[in-house]
């Protein structure tokens, strides 16, 4: 993966949430500030998640035995509402009813992405991720560990995004791990 000057891509620390747990949150999310604009982000927002959850050969197509739900949004006092659903295949949206259907609910690698063109209203965003077990599975013991990639893009192609992203993580304290800009691949 790479990080263009046009895009900053980033993982956050500390990702990983444990079952049970009502959820993990990351918040007020660091948004780079050339795409807020009169107070409305104007930009793409994609986000990669992979786990490796418990599985049970013996469960046939439930054999995935704990599933990873990420909400990207902004948050209203201690709700958070969720602007950036799980990509699809054509034709699809990324409901649950939707997502149960074709596979993706219990799948442990989901891609989340919206585009605001025309921008969105709201300033305090945040990231949240929660676990789920299938029914009558035990509780886990030790905490799932989840690796979650956050790119927030421009669309006009600003090249200004990656160190602004960085700025604004840095401002508020945040660890992070930046992706390399350029990854060398000799053939």
């Amino acid at each position: 993966m790479f990080s263009a000057p046009l895009a900053a891509s980033l993982t956050p620390s500390g990702t990983s949430c444990k079952a049970l747990v009502t959820f993990w949150r990351k918040t007020p999310y660091p948004m780079p500030d050339v795409l807020m604009q009169d107070g409305k982000f104007r930009g793409e927002i994609i986000i990669t998640a992979v786990y490796a959850p418990p599985l049970d050969s013996n469960a046939g197509s439930e054999y995935v035995r704990a599933n990873v739900e990420l909400s990207f949004g902004l948050i209203d006092g201690n709700n958070i509402t969720g602007k950036v659903p799980m990509e699809s295949d054509e034709g699809q949206s990324g409901y649950e009813s939707a997502q149960i259907a074709n596979g993706s609910k219990w799948s442990p690698v989901k891609v989340h992405r919206k585009a605001f063109p025309r921008g969105i209203s709201g300033t305090n965003w945040g990231l949240q991720a929660t676990a789920l077990l299938r029914a009558y599975e035990p509780n886990l013991t030790d905490p799932l560990p989840v690796q979650i990639i956050v790119t927030i893009r421009s669309l006009d192609g600003d090249t200004q995004v990656r160190a602004a992203g960085m700025r604004a993580l840095t401002q508020r304290n945040w660890l992070h791990t930046p992706l390399p800009v350029r990854v060398p691949i000799r053939v």
